[in-house]
């Protein structure tokens, strides 16, 4: 009997050994895999983009975890401790870090990823970059009327590679419903904007920060006219130096 019951005691220690000892193949229950698509405008594929996961809403800083950038099909895939995070996918023309530049594309603001009791989350983006979305916010009819002028700082010096967006409301959220084309190394911007009452702001970041209100107020009434407005961008619309 004392033998029968040395062997039992022998096997539950050597099984609580193993669970200690021995680690577990695949995802443990501390991680998740994230994974998805990331997207053009068109809903195509887009080759060459990367994700980038922070573990807080304050994203204009160095990223916690990036993926592996996007082959043909656009699919990306990281495995991430479980808790919450804030993604954006972008697509850089030239270095990995660092504001971004004209010709850039990226997703807008950080979307909230919060996993649950599974294995995997899944998770498309859609990147842009502001030329895109010119296209897609602004369609140029002969019944909307120009507003131009310069984009200037706090000092009233030009400021180029910024842009002019423009919205019903006065708070900044997303991608606003008018935006103009980059500005030039003169400052000078051009929007085209149908009748009605807008609030303009200017930023060099795209989209502009959430949560930003735009000061300037301008009101389009039913006849045809050129309006010439100088904005000064504030400076949280202005990129953080390179890190």
């Amino acid at each position: 009997m004392r033998g029968a019951t040395r062997h039992i005691s022998l096997a539950l220690l050597l099984i609580v050994l193993l669970s200690i000892f021995i680690p577990t193949t695949g995802t443990s229950l501390e991680t998740f895999v994230l994974t998805g698509q990331i997207m053009d405008i068109d809903g195509k594929p887009v080759t060459g983009a990367e994700l980038f996961v922070y573990d807080s809403a304050i994203i204009r800083r160095p990223a916690d975890f990036i993926s592996a950038r996007t082959g043909q099909d656009g699919r990306y895939s990281l495995i991430l401790p479980r808790q919450k995070f804030w993604a954006v996918a972008r697509v850089r023309s030239g270095d990995k870090f660092g504001p971004l530049l004209p010709g850039d594309r990226h997703s807008g603001e950080a979307m909230l990823l919060e996993p649950d009791d599974n294995v995997k989350l899944q998770q498309d983006f859609t990147v842009v970059n502001i030329l895109e979305a010119v296209r897609q916010k602004q369609k140029v009819r002969t019944d909307h009327q120009n507003v131009s002028g310069k984009i200037l700082d706090q000092h009233g010096k030009p400021v180029s590679n910024a842009y002019v967006f423009a919205q019903t409301d006065r708070t900044v959220q997303g991608v606003p419903e008018y935006i103009s084309a980059w500005s030039d190394e003169s400052g000078i911007y051009s929007l085209y904007l149908p009748s009605g009452r807008y609030f303009l702001g200017a930023s060099a970041i795209f989209p502009p920060v959430p949560g930003t209100a735009a000061k300037l107020e301008l009101l389009l009434e039913s006849v045809k006219k050129a309006f010439v407005q100088d904005i000064i961008i504030d400076q949280k619309q202005l990129p953080l130096p390179p890190y």
